[in-house]
């Protein structure tokens, strides 16, 4: 067989642009050509290989800045939620700058152990001020993704990051060798917060190595992105400020939107338009995206993105003239963007996977709140939060006879680990939603602990 060559391209990449150029894989298909069938839709993000990117750091925009303005969602719709409630230990899994765990421990005298969790090591040092300010002791771990499991005796164990845990019949998380005063203590004695560069998804583990799995005093997920996120054009997660196609919340993972943008298929490509930004013009964009890569070369920016889906003040091509009033006040960019954001991220993935951990991390009474941004997120808390109060999924009820419908909801209460607080999602009000437009699409959900 020939040898492709490619001109310009530097040798490293050779090996991964000629892949990419072959018939059937190729970034731009040949005309006519039928494309490749697709594995089913469900499978993993993850199973798509994609060049690796370099970590990026992104601490010039945030950590090394001084705090922005950040406003939490919905603050005191979640300090009601654990008002009167004794809560000895808190997990945050999505920390950002603090606002909310800083006015827990501030509400909460007797919180003795905060444990959170963020992917975005640039809001670090700008939650760990204002813990501080808070009257935490605070420390800062090192990302613990890839823990392996600790032994269920006595004893340490070292762990990747150089972080040693004490086996969880201990009730201590430790602090890495050299440091012992990074350690949380027990209750009794001054507050201590810690800082996991992780997702959420490890939290349960982390609650499980600290001690706390089954004793939690409370918990809470603020999802979707930051204001600080959406303001920094170097994250690349806003088409209204141009930056690279980056859309990672942590800088070391393997996956961009530049990746997705410029190697996926256009069937790829519209389905997570389909499936993540429930965009009703999914293949149209999806189609537009491969022409003008093909056309144009790589899309790079989010700007150029954001103009081949379409511009603000018009329907994007493939949208209907008619479209609702609310259709037309949103951004045509939009959905795209949160539906490549998502699949960098595998954010629903991780979200469907954690509930159900951090739920039995509980301890009785102890209640787990979760604001969502979108509809995707907020079906996918209120379907846990169903299950594990005993009740059946809505599909399962209208497929069954009565007689089984039944006795499969008799046999679902009989399982039940939680209650439902929030039958009806919590929303802003309309002076949080003036002072704070960025709140306006939030919903808070509620659960507690049986």
């Amino acid at each position: 067989m020939m040898r492709m060559t490619l001109r310009g391209v530097p040798p490293a990449l050779g090996p991964v642009c000629r892949a990419l150029a072959r018939p059937g894989l190729g970034v731009c298909p040949r005309p006519g050509a039928p494309q490749r069938a697709l594995r089913p839709l469900n499978r993993p993000l993850a199973s798509i290989q994609t060049p690796e990117p370099a970590a990026t750091s992104f601490s010039n925009d945030a950590a090394a800045a001084p705090a922005p303005p950040h406003i939490p969602v919905l603050l005191e719709e979640v300090l009601g939620v654990f008002k009167g409630a004794h809560i000895p230990s808190f997990f945050d899994g999505t920390l950002g700058a603090g606002g909310h765990a800083a006015a827990v421990l501030e509400s909460h005298p007797e919180l003795r152990v905060l444990l959170a969790t963020d992917l975005d090591a640039a809001a670090h040092a700008i939650a760990a001020a204002r813990l501080r300010r808070a009257g935490a002791a605070v420390s800062r771990h090192p990302n613990l993704g890839s823990l392996s499991p600790t032994a269920a005796g006595g004893g340490h164990t070292t762990v990747p990051g150089d972080l040693t845990v004490a086996a969880p019949n201990k009730g201590i998380l430790a602090a890495p060798a050299d440091d012992p005063e990074m350690a949380i203590p027990r209750p009794g004695t001054a507050p201590s917060a810690h800082i996991l560069h992780a997702s959420f998804l490890a939290g349960p583990e982390a609650l499980w190595r600290a001690g706390l799995a089954g004793s939690l005093g409370g918990g809470l997920l603020d999802l979707g992105l930051s204001s600080m996120q959406l303001d920094a054009a170097a994250r690349g997660f806003s088409f209204g400020k141009d930056g690279p196609l980056d859309m990672r919340m942590d800088g070391a993972g393997a996956l961009t939107a530049e990746q997705i943008v410029n190697t996926w298929s256009e069937d790829e490509l519209g389905r997570i338009l389909r499936e993540y930004g429930e965009e009703r013009s999914w293949r149209g964009i999806a189609r537009r995206i491969v022409e003008a890569r093909c056309r144009d070369g790589p899309l790079l920016t989010t700007s150029q993105l954001a103009s081949v889906v379409g511009h603000p003040g018009r329907p994007s091509p493939g949208r209907k003239a008619g479209a609702r009033k609310a259709t037309r006040a949103k951004h045509p960019a939009t959905q795209t963007f949160q539906a490549i954001r998502i699949a960098v991220n595998g954010e629903l993935a991780c979200l469907e996977a954690a509930l159900p951990g951090l739920i039995d991390a509980l301890a009785p009474g102890a209640r787990l709140a979760v604001i969502t941004f979108h509809s995707l997120e907020d079906r996918a808390v209120k379907m846990a939060f169903k299950r594990a109060a005993g009740e059946l999924d809505p599909g399962d009820e209208e497929v069954l006879p009565a007689w089984l419908a039944s006795a499969r909801r008799d046999q679902a209460k009989e399982q039940a680990v939680v209650r439902v607080v929030t039958r009806r999602p919590l929303v802003p009000g309309e002076a949080e939603v003036a002072r704070n437009p960025r709140a306006r699409s939030a919903k808070l959900r509620v659960v507690e602990k049986l």
